[in-house]
């Protein structure tokens, strides 16, 4: 809470917490019953303004000692201008940028992008977080841009702290955890056609996530080892290295999964698919859409066959429940 105080010169002061930093603003003013009393509504303001998420450091200490930090840029950029520079001078990954600027564009500018950035307080982004319609996980990822954004706004020195430093994380969803038995396994597979009675048979054996699967060639394989070398992946309609070291991995090439590959193999050799780098291409030799995947086998098999409906997630969650029973 905002409160006065009297100095060693026996002149009041305002003290106040805004953004999770402390303020000391004198008054100029001797510690009287009528100056403590008329100072004590400005403090009572500054606090319910703090509250709101509208406190203005300039309007209310013209000349306090902050004055000069946030009035030298404070009204000369917006959150949209200074938004549209980070990204210019950001090296992100394609899939990462589209994402961001998806996020800018949906809720970030539609929200703050006339705002100044000093402007942009704990509060306004909690109430922005509480008025998105999606799940924790989705929140959490639009406002990584934003956490962005205003960590360059510190570095420039327009604000002295990131106001998402003080907002926590939401909580994500658990995810269900939904395998497919044995037994579900070889009626999915059996009734499927070659080309995607191999593609799903190596899901469930390889543990590989779609994206990764759809971007997966032949020189990935070892067969010597039997070894898969995941080493990239086909997201936003761009094979992609792997995100991260954890997901750049040797995976153990198991007896079913190699046993797709080989029928895969056999049905190139015999003219049944046009040869490709790709082991699962489309029909035009471009990885394979997760939508169309999903639109036109995976959901109307799982239909036809009366199967629980499930993700093609579940089949890397498949392959590690199989592990665990091995």
């Amino acid at each position: 809470m905002a409160s006065i105080y009297t100095n060693r010169h026996g002149k009041l002061t305002i003290h106040f917490k805004w953004n999770g930093q402390r303020y000391t603003e004198g008054t100029g003013l001797p510690d009287t019953p009528e100056n403590r009393k008329r100072i004590d509504k400005h403090a009572q303001l500054i606090q319910a303004e703090i509250d709101m998420g509208i406190f203005d450091y300039i309007r209310h200490f013209p000349h306090g000692n902050k004055a000069k930090l946030f009035a030298e840029r404070s009204n000369t950029i917006s959150f949209q201008e200074l938004a549209q520079e980070w990204l210019e001078l950001s090296d992100f990954r394609t899939s990462t940028r589209k994402d961001y600027e998806s996020a800018l564009k949906k809720y970030l500018f539609p929200a703050f992008g006339t705002w100044m950035v000093t402007d942009i307080t704990p509060d306004a982004i909690k109430r922005l977080r509480k008025g998105i319609k999606v799940t924790n996980t989705r929140i959490n990822n639009i406002m990584k841009p934003l956490r962005g954004i205003l960590n360059a706004a510190v570095e420039k020195k327009l604000i002295p702290v990131n106001p998402m430093s003080l907002v926590a994380s939401l909580p994500s969803e658990r995810v269900d955890i939904d395998p497919f038995s044995i037994e579900e396994i070889k009626l999915l597979v059996e009734t499927l056609p070659l080309f995607w009675r191999c593609y799903f048979k190596f899901a469930f054996f390889s543990g590989l996530r779609t994206s990764e699967l759809n971007a997966l060639e032949w020189k990935h394989i070892d067969l010597v080892f039997d070894l898969i070398t995941v080493r990239q992946s086909w997201v936003m309609n761009e094979i992609q290295p792997c995100k991260t070291a954890s997901s750049r991995r040797d995976v153990i090439l198991l007896p079913a999964a190699k046993e797709a590959l080989m029928e895969m193999a056999e049905n190139y050799m015999l003219g049944g698919r046009k040869p490709s780098k790709l082991i699962f291409p489309s029909a035009t030799g471009t990885p394979l859409s997760q939508n169309n995947i999903i639109n036109r086998i995976w959901d109307p098999t799982l239909e036809r066959l009366g199967l629980r409906r499930r993700t093609p997630y579940q089949t890397r969650h498949t392959f590690a429940s199989l592990c665990l029973l091995a």
